[in-house]
């Protein structure tokens, strides 16, 4: 009889336990996610703001994980939950998605210490040296494999129940206040399961949510920003460019000819014209700056908005882009597509009260550029004498950034490598050139078209003798 009593005792105990561990959780999943949304959807937000959710989301997993790991050993009877918490937190934050690896490496190490100090007085016992090992080899499968895992609950708990079979059941007798049992290690499995699996529909919710949000903001042919997008953002930079008197800039991009591309080759061949010319501009853009963005405005109307940059400035780029999309193949059916485009520029200037006059600026040019034969820029209502392509040897200078080691790897571009490339019209590709000694002067303005706006301007570039000497 004696011993029933004890084991309700305990089974209400463990019960009270996981209740309190599950509304504990909800509340940090909602807020973490929460702070989530802030630093890597919030496009409205600065860099440095994001830069600085980011650091607060390791600072809350981390810090927060660590101080219910040392409420632990003071938690008497209520060890196992604080402990089993923090744990939870660690984990869950190493699923972060869009962390970078040096973000990745930090939550790495934090577990691990933690982890250490469970064993500590036991390292060179073998049951250490296997938990680390599996945890290990578990950490690098996340991170290989993080998109795969990110984007599936099932996969998620998959492997956040191994990690506490891992951790609960290669524990010391004697562990952070906690006299370890098989009984003791099945509770402590079996609760943090509970609340993992707790945690789905919160998951499933803000996944739902994401796609809601994706559908509302994004057009579903060419996965770029849609008008209503465009509208809600174009206010927050209209509005920073205004009160921060910072340059803003607005060029609108039309593709020529495009309702003969869809009567000559049908309606399929326009959707992918539309999405490859999408593609081509994202990728140029990106570049250049992550703050530019690209929004499809209409049929085969695009918006691009660059934020504190000057029409000066943004000229080269756009200049960039019209060469790319001119020199990109477009094949569909076995038949080739010749795509030109046209832009028309614009910048903010004092008496504008609102984005839109900056619309119909940029609207404007756009409509003198096709008043002037199209494929062209049209800036301010001048229009460009831009070089035909097919007519010159084409070169350009490609960009691979050069990074400091360091905990924030990718936010610290030491230099830009340039190497140079000449266009094969045969081929339809870019190759390395035979002869490399271009007139200094041609590998001056190719430089600028490279590092125009670049955040980083020092460069590393491949130089003959001839050229060095001039």
């Amino acid at each position: 009889m004696e011993d029933g009593t004890n084991l309700l005792v305990v089974a209400m105990s463990w019960a009270a336990q996981l209740t309190v561990a599950i509304f504990f959780i909800a509340g940090f999943v909602s807020f973490y996610t929460e702070v989530w949304n802030r630093a890597f959807s919030d496009s409205e937000r600065s860099r440095t703001e994001r830069i600085w959710l980011r650091i607060a989301l390791i600072v809350l997993a981390i810090g927060l994980g660590s101080i219910l790991h040392f409420a632990g050993y003071l938690g008497g009877s209520t060890s196992m939950m604080y402990h089993n918490i923090g744990l939870f937190i660690l984990v869950f934050s190493l699923l972060d998605e869009e962390i970078n690896f040096g973000e990745y490496l930090i939550r790495c190490v934090a577990l691990i210490t933690v982890w250490a100090m469970h064993h500590m007085g036991h390292f060179m016992v073998d049951r250490f040296a296997i938990s680390m090992i599996i945890l290990v080899i578990i950490l690098v499968v996340v991170w290989r494999f993080r998109h795969t895992i990110e984007s599936r609950f099932p996969l998620r708990l998959l492997v956040s129940s191994i990690v506490a079979i891992d951790f609960w059941f290669t524990l010391p007798t004697h562990s952070a206040s906690m006299v370890m049992t098989p009984a003791v290690s099945i509770e402590a499995v079996l609760m943090f399961f509970v609340m993992k699996l707790s945690t789905g529909r919160q998951q499933n919710l803000w996944a739902h949510n994401e796609q809601v949000a994706h559908q509302a903001n994004y057009d579903r042919l060419t996965n770029t920003k849609n008008f209503t997008a465009y509208q809600k953002e174009i206010f927050n930079a209209f509005g920073i460019a205004r009160t921060g008197h910072q340059p803003l800039a607005i060029a609108m991009m039309d593709i020529d000819h495009f309702k003969l591309i869809n009567d000559q080759y049908g309606h399929l061949a326009g959707n992918q014209v539309l999405t490859e010319v999408a593609n081509a501009l994202k990728r140029v853009l990106l570049q250049y700056s992550e703050n530019y963005q690209l929004y499809r405005t209409g049929g085969e109307e695009f918006t691009l908005v660059f934020p504190d940059s000057s029409a000066q400035e943004i000229l080269a780029i756009l200049i960039h882009c019209w060469r790319t999309v001119r020199a990109a193949e477009y094949v569909y059916d076995k038949d080739t597509i010749k795509i030109t485009v046209s832009f028309g520029l614009t910048e903010l200037v004092d008496h504008d009260q609102s984005p839109d006059d900056v619309y119909k600026r940029a609207d404007h040019s756009l409509y003198i550029s096709k008043k002037n034969g199209r494929d062209t820029i049209t800036v301010d209502g001048k229009t460009q004498q831009l070089q035909d392509d097919s007519k010159r040897e084409n070169y350009a200078y490609f960009v691979e950034g050069i990074y400091t080691s360091g905990r924030d790897a990718d936010e610290r571009r030491a230099a830009n490598e340039l190497t140079l490339r000449r266009y094969d019209r045969e081929k339809q590709t870019w190759v390395i050139p035979e002869q490399r000694h271009l007139n200094i002067n041609t590998r001056i303005e190719l430089m600028r078209d490279v590092l125009v706006n670049s955040r980083c301007q020092s460069i590393v570039v491949s130089l003959s003798i001839a050229n060095f000497l001039n």
